[in-house]
């Protein structure tokens, strides 16, 4: 019996095994895939039919590869480090090769580059304050624990967080000094691409004011606005104070007093008054106009809120703010029976209530003039009822009531301004003359969004 087939078959079959080592395959899936500035882990699939082995990776940057070998299928884990380059896009490759016949297969991994990608945003913050104080919530959304920093007097809680949305409280206790108190608000996270911060200086003013060489103290009221607690006392370019009751256009008259008798008011010229009642002011100078410059009631009107002898950034009273303080005014306005100072048992504004929250409401006496028809003034603020006081006054507004024609001439303009009663203790809302000296109470211009 011949014995050749048999030989002749195990050649045949070493020949087929010899074959499928030189030409092994391999893949891997998926073949490409994107990961984010952060890194992270990207997972393939190998698939050899034999063993196979991780023959190119960047190492140096930071890439890993879990496992770098293997037989036949395998998961491999591929660690891909921060992406710190600033390059959006980058390419990061690694190569499995076959331990034998070089046959291989790539995966390419895209990385992309955003700063936003660190996610530490903050909302909410608020750079000024005024005196008053108040608090804020600021809102912290980050992919890492946070830590959050406020310089004294200011405080902030809580201080930290964990990765998320935190929301935070950071309280601005009332300024008693005399200067603007600054203080540093700071968020920092730390994560693989470094240290990521935010901050603010955040700046409150002092309830003082400082305007032609007087401070004055300032009050923030329950209407919601800063008033001056003082009456005005800055004397424009081109005016001299006067104390002559027949100069009808001084535009400035001093103040007044009770005389030492207390049987009537006369003007003083004591630096002490000055310093505690103001100038009184007729409303053309009080409006930033001089004495005779007001002519027609559109110009009238336009004066409404105007900045006048005010500093910059304040304006002299609008009828809607006097109605907003204290309530009561004459008509036309109705009476806003919700205002702040306003007291419904006795139907009026009160200067008690003013008082309590720093106002210093009071009655300092006016200049009466009627109209511009009149060669001399009056001096009004005494009654024989209330000798021990300076019993009323006015203090000058800025919106347009009505006006006073004889003969085609205008003779009066007339606008809302503040009557204070000491006698009674009211406050209220009242017309007056345009040629009245009467005392200035500036209000702090609203702040407008930019």
């Amino acid at each position: 019996m011949k014995k050749f087939p048999v030989l002749l078959l195990l050649v045949c079959m070493a020949a087929v095994f010899v074959s499928c080592k030189k030409n092994p395959t391999i893949s891997v899936s998926p073949e490409t895939a994107t990961i984010g500035t952060d890194g992270g882990i990207v997972k393939v699939n190998v698939s050899a039919t034999g063993a196979w082995t991780v023959t190119s990776y960047d190492k140096e940057s930071g890439v890993t590869v879990t496992p770098t070998s293997g037989d036949g299928d395998s998961p491999v884990s591929i660690s891909i480090p921060a992406n710190k380059t600033g390059i959006s896009g980058l390419p990061r490759y690694v190569t499995f090769s076959c331990n034998e016949g070089g046959n291989y297969a790539t995966v390419t991994i895209t990385q992309s580059f955003s700063e936003e990608d660190r996610k530490l945003n903050i909302t909410g913050v608020q750079e000024e304050w005024d005196f008053a104080g108040g608090s804020m919530e600021v809102t912290v959304s980050c992919n890492y624990p946070w830590t959050g920093s406020i310089t004294s007097p200011m405080t902030m809680s809580p201080v930290s967080g964990e990765a998320g949305e935190t929301k935070v409280i950071i309280t601005i206790p009332e300024n008693t000094t005399k200067e603007s108190i600054v203080c540093e608000l700071e968020f920092t996270a730390e994560s693989i691409l470094g240290t990521t911060r935010y901050g603010w200086d955040i700046v409150q003013d002092a309830p003082y004011l400082s305007y032609g060489g007087d401070t004055y103290k300032l009050v923030k009221m329950k209407d919601g606005n800063i008033w001056m607690a003082e009456n005005l006392r800055y004397v424009p370019d081109g005016f001299t104070p006067s104390s002559d009751l027949k100069n009808v256009t001084a535009g400035v008259f001093y103040p007044v007093k009770l005389n030492d008798a207390h049987t009537g008011v006369e003007f003083s010229t004591d630096k002490a008054v000055i310093e505690s009642n103001g100038y009184l002011y007729q409303s053309e100078v009080a409006l930033g106009l001089k004495v005779g410059d007001l002519t027609s009631e559109d110009q009238a009107k336009a004066l409404e809120g105007t900045r006048g002898i005010c500093p910059e950034g304040w304006h002299i009273p609008t009828a809607t703010e006097i109605v907003n303080l204290v309530g009561k005014a004459v008509s036309p306005y109705e009476t806003k029976t919700d205002a702040p100072y306003y007291d419904a048992a006795k139907g009026n504004g009160i200067m008690e209530k003013l008082n309590a929250d720093g106002f210093n409401a009071n009655a300092w006496g006016a200049v009466s003039i009627i109209d511009n028809t009149k060669t001399s003034g009056t001096l009004m603020g005494y009654l024989k009822a209330n000798p021990d006081i300076i019993s009323s006054g006015y203090v000058c507004g800025s919106t347009f009531v009505s006006k006073t024609e004889k003969e085609g001439a205008i003779t009066n303009f007339q606008f809302l301004g503040f009557m204070p009663m000491a006698g009674n203790g009211t406050f209220n809302g009242s017309k007056l003359s345009y040629r009245i000296g009467a005392s200035v109470r500036c209000v702090k211009d609203a702040k407008t969004e930019e």
